[in-house]
């Protein structure tokens, strides 16, 4: 399965149209997950095992999870960062990863608005056992997005 194949699953969105309109519509932020089919998802995981992460994003951000190596064609009609043609949805979210965030890092999570901004700094990687940053990141974004309105 590639994540072109559903729209929303799992209370998160695969494609970020629909998340920047349920945005709009609810008046929240936006959790960007960049991820991949062959990175392992046990990060994410592990910190959503954690009942105050899950309850933290599900009240408070709109969650779109954006697979660097979806293998879904496309015709996006543009070269990415590195000359290559954006042929696929993986490489269409790696490019807006790279051109948004200056990474290409998964798991690589940032808290936007609908307009992309950024509302606080993004974070890669985080170890089990240090949730709480993951945490005080989450709130970090929730601050963000209530001094931007």
């Amino acid at each position: 399965m590639y994540a072109s194949d559903s729209t929303k699953t799992d209370g998160y969105y695969y494609h970020l149209e629909p998340a920047i309109e349920c945005a709009e519509q609810t008046g929240k932020p936006i959790l960007l997950v960049f991820t991949g089919w062959s990175v392992s998802s046990n990060n994410i995981a592990q910190l959503y095992e954690n009942t105050q992460t899950k309850n933290l994003v599900r009240e408070n951000f709109v969650e779109v999870h954006l697979y660097v190596d979806d293998k879904m064609k496309i015709d996006f009609g543009q070269k990415n960062y590195r000359g290559k043609d954006i042929n696929t949805v993986g490489r269409m979210n790696a490019h807006f990863q790279f051109t948004h965030f200056n990474k290409l890092s998964q798991p690589y999570y940032a808290i936007v608005d609908k307009d992309m901004n950024k509302l606080c700094e993004p974070i890669g990687y985080v170890p089990k056992r240090e949730k709480y940053r993951f945490i005080e990141f989450l709130k970090s974004g929730i601050k963000g997005f209530e001094k931007s309105k």
